[in-house]
């Protein structure tokens, strides 16, 4: 990209001090971008309108009286289920039919096609710190494709749940769908369906273009089918953020306040947003969890623990949320009036107490086990570090003489097992009386010759080590 051309082979402190420059193709590329927008907002702002459009109806004929046939009543109708099984097929159809012919998605998806092709073509081909190029391996992919894979794939979400919401109300056709005896559960059933295929199409081009690399540089074999891990990661959370807009514009009155909402709730719980107003703890996150990450070493082993276990709370709220739709969706206005009565709210038992159990169960292990801290606590520690230790700053250190490391690495577990012995040797002409030692790893065995006395900070993880003078 034009900010990486700038960029490329800056060492970390320039990365850390140098501003971007405003030229070359950096300035050109938001100048192109900043002249685009301004096109689309003048298209937008000339095309866009409130108002309905004025059709032309044709001129009234005269019509023939028919002598009116009355046909016998029918006697107690009770239609099975098994009658409305062609429901949810044609239902998706018309919608998906509506995606298609929506100028939106294939602007979303066009876009996606040409932002993916670039950026991994420029990982690729001279993407390293030094101008190297890579080869096209299943976790280089991965990187590139994930997080923005996600994020487009929520634009499509927040627009065309909506749509498909309230399609039926804008062209005044929800009052016949509620007239019919077809369970209202089936319209949920379709309209999911319809938004998990436009989902799934964003997947299957992304797999596709990523297995295209791989052809092209024969890279293909074992190693390309981690690559369908995007069905799950990030398709689970994609899964998840459908149901809970589809109920966020059930629980709407306008279909615009619904988008609005709709898009807060992803600001809230899949930006940076959620970190700024506090919703740092991973429970307050809800539907998002950490992408599986992949490496021929260690396979899926680094993140999978965290990702299936978040997965399995936000599918159960999914699961609530799923039952309620399925029991409560509104068609006509009649059915918008009609109360959920106690056999709805039992269903939801089980599935509410499932999830009470299993947000315990995290909690415990995150700030009980895990010594989950926030962020103001971190910041905290960090001030009552420089209050209790900054006396040290000026004091004499030692230096490393001679050094042996003895690592035993286990990446499926994404740990490792460290033994260090060192020398180490006062070159200062003062002499070391007291030695600070932080932990960035917790150490299990701290030995050192001619130490007094070793006094260990167990919040602060500091060892305040004391040296025999003579």
């Amino acid at each position: 990209s034009a900010f990486f051309e700038q960029s490329n082979l800056w060492i970390p402190y320039q990365k850390n001090e140098t501003t971007i420059s405003f030229s070359g193709l950096f300035a050109w590329n938001r100048v192109l971008w900043f002249l685009g927008s301004i096109l689309l907002m003048g298209v937008s702002y000339g095309k866009f309108s409130f108002r309905k459009h004025h059709y032309t109806y044709p001129l009234k004929t005269k019509v023939h009286e028919i002598p009116l046939q009355i046909t016998p009543r029918l006697k107690n109708p009770s239609p099975s289920i098994g009658g409305f099984s062609q429901v949810i097929p044609s239902a998706v159809k018309l919608e998906l039919s509506l995606v298609f012919k929506s100028f939106p998605f294939w602007v979303v998806t066009g876009s996606w096609i040409i932002i993916a092709v670039t950026e991994i073509y420029s990982k690729i081909y001279s993407g390293g710190a030094y101008g190297e190029n890579y080869f096209p391996a299943s976790q280089i992919l991965l990187e590139q494709v994930q997080t923005p894979l996600y994020f487009f794939s929520l634009v499509l979400l927040v627009f065309f749940t909506g749509e498909l919401v309230w399609r039926a109300k804008e062209s005044n056709f929800h009052e016949i769908l509620g007239a019919t005896p077809a369970p209202s559960g089936y319209f949920f059933i379709s309209s999911l369906i319809s938004l998990l295929a436009m989902i799934g199409i964003m997947i299957f081009v992304t797999l596709g273009i990523c297995f295209g690399y791989q052809l092209v540089k024969g890279y293909q074999g074992i190693d390309s089918f981690p690559l369908l891990v995007l069905v799950i990661s990030p398709g689970i959370s994609l899964l998840f953020f459908t149901l809970l807009m589809l109920q966020i514009h059930q629980w709407c009155s306008f279909k615009y306040l619904g988008i609005c909402i709709s898009v807060f709730a992803v600001a809230l719980f899949s930006s940076s947003l959620g970190d700024a107003v506090g919703l740092t703890h991973p429970l307050l996150k809800i539907g998002t969890s950490p992408f599986l990450s992949y490496s021929q070493q260690a396979g899926f082993g680094l993140t999978s623990n965290s990702f299936w276990l978040f997965n399995l709370l936000w599918m159960t709220l999914g699961l609530i949320i799923s039952i309620n739709l399925f029991s409560n969706w509104k068609g006509s206005s009649m059915r918008k009036q009609q109360k959920s009565g106690w056999k709805n709210h039992s269903r939801l038992a089980l599935p509410t107490l499932l999830f009470i159990g299993i947000s315990c169960f995290y909690f415990y292990h995150i700030n009980i086990v895990g010594k989950y801290k926030s962020d103001s606590s971190r910041l905290d520690e960090q001030h009552q570090y420089e209050l209790t230790y900054k006396k040290h700053q000026a004091d004499p250190l030692p230096t490393y003489s001679s050094l042996a490391i003895e690592i035993d690495l286990f990446p499926s577990k994404s740990t490792f097992y460290a033994k260090v012995r060192g020398h180490l040797k006062n070159t200062s002409e003062s002499p070391i009386h007291t030695l600070m030692l932080t932990e960035k790893v917790e150490l299990e065995k701290l030995k050192i010759e001619k130490a007094s006395k070793i006094e260990k900070d167990e919040q602060l993880r500091v060892n305040l080590i004391q040296f025999e003078t003579s």
